[in-house]
């Protein structure tokens, strides 16, 4: 259906909506896409003057294969499985 203007519904419902659109791209992509080309480098936020250079995987390679991470995120599972089963049983038995 066209409008008296000559725009389609269709057309002005994007005129509309696409200024929300780049909003959330500009947002969210940008900033992921940014993170992951510098986890891919040498970077340090605490020494900004240098010039980082590509490693590659290899900061990847170092966290996967660090024993402490390992360690910290059994620890992690830990406390998230035991919470929430303590807040389910509490759910319920409270109901009760």
């Amino acid at each position: 259906m066209t409008r008296s203007g000559g725009m389609s519904e269709r057309a002005i419902a994007w005129l509309f909506i696409s200024p929300t659109i780049l909003l959330l791209l500009a947002i969210n992509i940008f900033p992921l896409i940014w993170t992951v080309h510098m986890s891919l480098t040498n970077y340090k936020a605490n020494m900004g003057w240098m010039k980082y250079k590509s490693v590659g995987i290899g900061n990847y390679r170092d966290i996967l294969t660090d024993s402490d991470l390992w360690e910290a995120m059994q620890t992690t599972a830990h406390f998230v499985f035991w919470s929430i089963v303590f807040e389910v049983v509490l759910g319920l038995g409270w109901r009760c």
